[in-house]
């Protein structure tokens, strides 16, 4: 038994490699976007630094100074940073932060299925076709640069450990439950909400077909207890920044980040059977479809299931529960035949959610639950494959479960790591002057938002903060899918005000270095009418008393205030 679960692990090892090579040669220089893949490297690099040094100002990230709390206006990433703090330390690369949690996930995501499956069946080949179908399917491949949806492993292991708490009927497995539960709210708080929402269907169906007795389930809510008021006292700060700032997204914000069914049907980028699709119907998709094997193994296993009246079964209702929920949940609100067409606006259970559920406000993006429902499918089609194909003979099972792997693969469109990423020594100059300066408040020109047409910017700039976090500078720049108002305000200023109430404005804040990117700023000018007052206030800095040149070069300019 435990040689399989070995020999398991290596093929997701190897499979992991293949299907994200050439990132195992060059883990610090390769990225799928380069794009939110920083933020999200940052803010492990972040934790890392504070856990290591300073944990209790954890949550003060030095971004969008001079607000509070400001590692809470995102996911915490608690765990990914735990992982990934021994590599980034020993070899002193900030991005390993990333390329390492990226590859344990597609490793650790399979493996958790497989070994739900092979508790569930004991067959070898159903259990690691499953866990191939989770962990490598289209709808797992369009997460690349969103590792916080990626690190979902922790979800099978806790159905896992709740199928051995069953049979076995040991406490440990229900500490192990809300462990799992417990590291994976840590990390990336809406996969919090999928873990309550899989284990809660899990139990509520097993309790009711009797296989969980009410001792058990009562040793499971203590430890689940127990483990949600931590997971509630470590996240006071996101209460806190809740309640500042209504830290909520509106409806419309909501339904313009959910799903709608014809998307799960059209491939994506990522899909080699994309371009087919292009020249039968163009279109561009929100990125909800789920892969061509899924889909059909799903379709042939529901109807199968249904026409051998096995849906009475525990694991196959629970399997069937997630995926159906996790299919209608990432469908938003409202219903909708059209994106974002809902013409007549019936509500779904998500409406109820937002208004019913704390947190849920603060979510933009139902369309991820689509993972859960992948989750789900994954589980029926191993179900499936384990109990309708064990009268085919071990040879043929062996060489149709190899097929099925092959076709999952085979539809991603490798290579998926091309994009170069910017390593220590490649960085502009200025940075390396700074990490030798002493702790300051600065202030990066332009300042953009999230949606601005040089957002990037901001992005590229936290990847540059990485490296030099031990200098301990505090930025009034920052990049985060929550900002507030009053930082919108602040930024505001330094587009469309008069030159007196910018450098007012800088004066107010207590900025010490002012740095100006000038290629930047020509771009900015290009794309961006609206800040071209801008450019007086610059003139006016550049002829001012009152700003010293600390450094220059030939993109860059560093002011002293």
């Amino acid at each position: 038994m435990k040689s399989k679960h070995f020999l398991s692990l290596l093929i997701f090892i190897g499979l992991a490699i293949f299907v994200t090579f050439p990132l195992i040669t060059n883990p610090v220089s390769l990225a799928a976007v380069a794009k939110e893949e920083f933020f999200l490297s940052y803010i492990i690099n972040w934790n890392i630094q504070a856990l290591t040094h300073y944990p209790a100002k954890i949550f003060q990230a030095p971004f969008f100074y001079p607000m509070r709390d400001t590692l809470a206006f995102s996911d915490p990433l608690f765990t990914s940073s735990i992982i990934a703090l021994p590599f980034v330390k020993i070899f002193s690369q900030p991005f390993l932060a990333y390329t390492v949690n990226l590859i344990l996930s597609f490793i650790l995501n399979g493996f958790a299925v497989y070994l739900v499956i092979h508790q569930l069946s004991k067959n070898f080949w159903a259990s690691l076709v499953s866990g191939v179908l989770f962990s490598f399917s289209i709808g797992r491949i369009d997460a690349l640069e969103h590792l916080q949806v990626l690190t979902m492993y922790w979800i099978p292991l806790g159905i896992y450990f709740f199928l051995k708490f069953i049979r076995q009927k040991k406490a440990r497995y229900a500490f192990l439950i809300a462990l799992c539960f417990l590291l994976q709210a840590l990390n990336t708080v809406f996969l919090g909400y999928v873990y309550v929402f899989t284990l809660g269907f899990f139990t509520l169906i097993y309790f009711l077909k009797r296989k969980i007795t009410k001792p058990q389930l009562w040793l499971l809510l203590k430890y689940f207890t127990v483990a949600l008021a931590i997971v509630a006292i470590i996240f006071i700060p996101y209460f806190r920044v809740s309640q500042r700032w209504q830290a909520t997204r509106s409806l419309q914000d909501v339904f313009a980040g959910s799903s709608y069914f014809p998307e799960y049907l059209y491939p994506t980028h990522s899909s080699r059977l994309e371009s087919l699709a292009q020249a039968i119907m163009v279109k561009h998709p929100w990125p909800s479809y789920l892969g061509a094997a899924i889909s059909i193994l799903s379709i042939l296993a529901i109807i199968s299931f249904f026409r051998s009246r096995q849906t009475r079964q525990p694991a196959v209702l629970a399997g069937l529960a997630i995926a159906g929920g996790g299919l209608v949940m990432s469908f938003g609100p409202y219903f909708q035949l059209l994106k974002q067409k809902a013409s007549l606006p019936i509500p779904l259970p998500y409406w109820l959610a937002y208004y019913l559920i704390p947190g849920f406000k603060s979510m933009r993006v139902p369309q991820r639950w689509s993972h859960l429902a992948l989750l789900g499918f994954s589980i029926l089609v191993g179900l499936w494959l384990a109990s309708s194909l064990k009268k085919l003979k071990p040879k043929l099972l062996k060489i149709l479960s190899i097929l099925i792997i092959t076709v999952v693969i085979l539809e991603i469109r490798l290579p998926l790591f091309t994009t170069p990423v910017v390593t220590q020594s490649q960085i502009p100059p200025v940075y390396h002057w700074l990490a030798q300066q002493p702790s300051s408040i600065v202030m990066e020109l332009p300042l953009q938002t999230w949606v601005m047409p040089l957002s990037d910017l901001e992005i590229e700039r936290l990847h540059f903060h990485s490296f030099f976090l031990k200098a301990e500078h505090t930025f009034v720049n920052g990049y985060s899918g929550f900002e507030p108002p009053s930082w919108g305000k602040t930024m505001a200023v330094f587009r469309t005000s008069s030159p007196d109430q910018a450098i007012a404005t800088l004066n107010h804040l207590g900025v010490d270095l002012l740095i100006v990117h000038w290629q930047d700023m020509d771009q900015l000018y290009q794309k961006d009418k609206e800040a071209l007052p801008l450019k007086s206030t610059l003139e006016t800095i550049e002829t001012s008393q009152e700003f010293i040149k600390l450094y220059t070069d030939d993109q860059t300019t560093v002011y002293k205030i």
